[in-house]
Parts: C-alpha cells; sequence; structure tokens
C-alpha cells in the first residue's frame, strides 16, 4: 500500500536536491528529511486506497485491500501512523520550519484524496506539483532558493504530468464504470493521449533550456541526451500504440534517470 518505489524516488529527490543546491546539512538530518517525506508519500498512498476501495476492486483487484490481503482496520491504524508520524518528527527532531511543511503537506495530501482527486486534470496538476514538493526541502534545509533548482522542479512537475494522465488513461475503463470522471473520460481517450505526448515532447525541447540559461554545464545536455531523451521518444512510441500503462512506467524511468544525470553534471562540472 505505501508504494515503496514512489517513497524512494521521493527520497532520492531529497537527496540529490541537497546536492543540487550544495546545502550543507549532516547525515542524520538528512536521513531524517528522507524518512520524514518516505512516510508522507505512504500516507498519501495508505489514504487514496482506503477511499478507493470500491474503484480498485474493478481498476486493480489485486491491490491489497480488494484482495484482501490487508483488513480496513489496519489500513486505517496505518494511515493514521503516517499522517502523524512526518509531522511529529519535524516538529521534534529537526526543526519547526519541517514541522510546518509536514503538517500543510500531510493537510493538502488529505484535501488531494478527499476533494481536488475528482476534478479533471486539476488532479493530475496537483500530483505533478505535489512530486516536485521534496525539492522544497532542499530550500527549508539551505534557507534559500538556489537556481539550479528550477530545472529539476520543471522536469519533475512535466514528466509526473503527462505520467498522471497515462495513469489515467490506463484506468479509463474502470473509471467509466465507476463514474469517476478523469481528464480522458471528460475529453476522450484521444484528446487525453495527445495532451499527454504533448507535455512529453516538450519536456525533451526544454532538455537544453538549461544549458542555454548558463544554469548547467553542457554536461548536463550531453547525460540528459543520452539517459533521458531516449526514454521519453520511447514513452511517445508506446503511447501511439495505446500502451499507456509502459508508457506511465517509462517516465518513472526518465525521472531516475534525469535526477542522476543532473546531479552527475554537477560533478563532472566540480
Amino acid at each position: 500500500m505505501c508504494r515503496l518505489k514512489n517513497s524512494l524516488l521521493a527520497a532520492i529527490t531529497i537527496i540529490a536536491g541537497n546536492f543540487i543546491a550544495s546545502v550543507n546539512i549532516s547525515s542524520l538530518h538528512l536521513f531524517l528529511d528522507c524518512v520524514s517525506m518516505m512516510i508522507a508519500v505512504g500516507f498519501a498512498n495508505i489514504h487514496n486506497d482506503l477511499l478507493d476501495i470500491e474503484t480498485d476492486r474493478i481498476n486493480r483487484p489485486d491491490r491489497p485491500l480488494p484482495s484482501g490481503a490487508i483488513s480496513l482496520k489496519k489500513a486505517k491504524i496505518a494511515c493514521a501512523v503516517t499522517a502523524i508520524a512526518p509531522v511529529a518528527l519535524g516538529f521534534t527532531l529537526i526543526s519547526i520550519a519541517h514541522g510546518l511543511f509536514y503538517l500543510a503537506l500531510i493537510a493538502f495530501l488529505f484535501a488531494y484524496n478527499k476533494i481536488l482527486k475528482r476534478l479533471p486534470l486539476v488532479k493530475n496538476i496537483m500530483v505533478a506539483i505535489l512530486c516536485a514538493s521534496p525539492l522544497l526541502i532542499s530550500v527549508i534545509d539551505g534557507h534559500y532558493w538556489n537556481p539550479k533548482l528550477y530545472p529539476p522542479a520543471v522536469f519533475a512537475f512535466l514528466l509526473t504530468l503527462a505520467r498522471e494522465i497515462f495513469k489515467d488513461l490506463e484506468d479509463v475503463q474502470g473509471d467509466m464504470l465507476a463514474g469517476i470522471i478523469t481528464f480522458p473520460v471528460a475529453a476522450g481517450v484521444a484528446k487525453a493521449r495527445q495532451l499527454a505526448v504533448f507535455i512529453t515532447a516538450f519536456t525533451v525541447m526544454f532538455l537544453p533550456l538549461p544549458v542555454l540559461t548558463l544554469t548547467y554545464p553542457i554536461s548536463f545536455l550531453l547525460f540528459t541526451g543520452i539517459s533521458v531523451a531516449p526514454v521519453l521518444i520511447f514513452v511517445i512510441i508506446r503511447s501511439q500504440k495505446h500502451q499507456f500503462d509502459k508508457a506511465q512506467a517509462l517516465l518513472k524511468v526518465a525521472m531516475l534517470t534525469g535526477i542522476i544525470s543532473t546531479v552527475a553534471s554537477i560533478v563532472i562540472d566540480l
């Protein structure tokens, strides 16, 4: 239920963000940052599964709740614990600023799962913003916004937005049966696919910009050109074949290779 891969990606984003922004904190501080964010991501997924149990019986019957692998009572307890833990860790072991950040994040995640995710396209945009939010930890840790954080924040937003639309395309049949109005249901599969492809293609065209604005060295374009651009091209190819499950999985790969490429370009430039 916690989607460990998503939690690990959030932790990796925090580590990369601190490195990119040249934030100097202790290993314990960084560890607590990562653990708190991973638990918060776990809350988002558990709370979502509790609310979507009936829909998942159609779209994702193999998930723990609809399959009966985890009881409803245990899921509710896990939801409460994962809601409280990041806020408690923030206030008691890190700083007041971190505690306030996680309090706001948990409140936003709760509102998203209860209200915002019912709004077509708005919910996709909100998830994209949330997936870029781990980079804000670097701002809190470093007490300022480093311009080098702009490219990874934009990439995280765009790739997550495209991925969320592909995920909705993957679930369109079940959502229609359950009466859930997602963007593909409201606008049609063709238009939703076109938007996801446009966002993916735009991201490829955006790759040279950090180098052209002198924010990153030329090695950034080399690394992303080798490891990110080909993956995004495959995403477009898969979407043309209506293989939306593979398209959204490839976008997660692109996020990871994008983080690695960004860090590598900075290391080379040191």
